[in-house]
C-alpha cells in the first residue's frame, strides 16, 4: 500500500525539524564565538545578535507549527524570509567592520 500523503507529511516534518536543529546549533555556536571574541574584535555584538536571531528561529519553528500547523506553513515562509534578511544584514555589517579593522592593523 502506497501512502503519498503520509510520505509528504513525514518529509515536511523532517525538513522543519532539521531546520530547527540547525538553527539552534548555529545560534549557540555564534553566541559562543561572540563571547570568546569580544576582546579580540570590535563589533562582536553583531555576531551575538545574529546568534540570537538564529536561536529565536530555531525555537519559533516548533512553537508555530505546534500552535497551528496549517497557518504555520505560511508563517514559516515569512519567518525564514525575515531571518535570512536580518541575518544577512548583520553578517555583512560584521564583515565590513572586520575588514575595516584588518585595514587598520
Amino acid at each position: 500500500m502506497i501512502l503519498p500523503g503520509l510520505s509528504a507529511v513525514s518529509l515536511v516534518i523532517f525538513a522543519w525539524t532539521m531546520l530547527a536543529i540547525w538553527s539552534i546549533a548555529t545560534g549557540v555556536l555564534e553566541l559562543a564565538a561572540a563571547i570568546r571574541l569580544r576582546k579580540e574584535i570590535e563589533g562582536e555584538w553583531m555576531l551575538g545578535l545574529s546568534g540570537l536571531i538564529s536561536l529565536g528561529l530555531g525555537i519559533a519553528i516548533p512553537v508555530v507549527l505546534w500552535g497551528n500547523p496549517a497557518a504555520g506553513l505560511v508563517t514559516m515562509g515569512w519567518m525564514i524570509g525575515f531571518y535570512a534578511l536580518l541575518h544577512g544584514v548583520l553578517e555583512i555589517a560584521l564583515a565590513l567592520a572586520l575588514r575595516k579593522l584588518a585595514n587598520q592593523a
